[in-house]
């Protein structure tokens, strides 16, 4: 689910910054933010409008927090040698 976030979340004219480690990072930290929450939806059942707006609240608020620095430093160490071999393999430049 992280990933499907992960690809919603970047508009189409940001696919360029794919090959940009700290973008990814944080564009992924969030994105696993996001299905945790979306995680926890499904399971109680919980398909409203209200809801669906406080967890994108709540998931804003968290890219500012402690918690999401501290995610997104620790995938840096995962991602970037991933980023790196997307992109010498992929050329997203327009």
């Amino acid at each position: 689910m992280a990933i499907t976030n992960f690809f919603a979340n970047v508009e189409l004219k940001d696919y360029g910054k794919l090959t940009d480690c700290e973008f990814v990072t944080e564009q992924l930290a969030k994105s696993l933010i996001e299905s945790f929450f979306d995680e926890f939806r499904k399971e109680k059942g919980l398909n409203s409008f209200i809801y669906t707006a406080i967890k994108d609240s709540i998931v804003e608020t968290a890219a500012s927090s402690n918690l999401y620095k501290t995610l997104a430093k620790k995938l840096t160490t995962f991602v970037c040698p991933l980023v790196s071999q997307i992109a010498d393999k992929f050329d997203f430049s327009d």
